[in-house]
């Protein structure tokens, strides 16, 4: 139970600093909004009024602190919560990244094909994307980056 524990925290303390990123750049945020029947759980869901344009106004933020990648499943998951709440813009925090191959999108990149035909891009952040961080601008520019990738390859947005 005590690494339980320790994992949730360590977390919970990852949706917090995506959290504190977005707020710099002067994003209204709002955590872990559960769906009225009480069957999805939103770690992170926020707005931008100008600071990340061209990026859709709307998007919603998972947080995966796991030693593993996260897998397929996770992120079709959250891709169904985008769809269902018709966020165009998915973003995944993840410590260690995803499962497959960004070139070839296969395991959990694959998901970011079938969800670009739905006007959904995903964009990943990981541990090491943040620790390169040195300003908002850097935080901010990262994200149009890969919004662009997302959006003009029809794959995961890697920084």
């Amino acid at each position: 139970m005590r690494g339980q524990s320790t994992s949730d925290a360590k977390g919970k303390a990852f949706e917090a600093l995506a959290e504190f990123l977005f707020q710099c750049l002067g994003c209204r945020t709002k955590r872990n909004i559960t769906s009225p029947l009480h069957s999805e759980q939103l770690d992170l869901v926020g707005v931008h009024l100008g600071a990340l344009n061209p990026l859709p106004t709307f998007f919603i933020i998972e947080c995966k602190y796991w030693e593993d990648k996260v897998d397929s499943k996770a992120v079709g998951y959250f891709i169904n919560i985008c769809r269902s709440r018709k966020a165009k813009l998915a973003i995944i925090f993840s410590k260690n990244g995803l499962t497959g191959s960004a070139k070839d999108q296969t395991a959990a990149h694959s998901i970011a094909f079938g969800a670009a035909n739905d006007g959904i891009h995903l964009i990943l952040v990981t541990e090491a994307d943040i620790e390169r961080l040195s300003s908002d601008d850097d935080f901010a520019n990262m994200l149009i980056d890969a919004w662009i990738l997302a959006a003009a390859g029809a794959g995961v947005g890697l920084s």
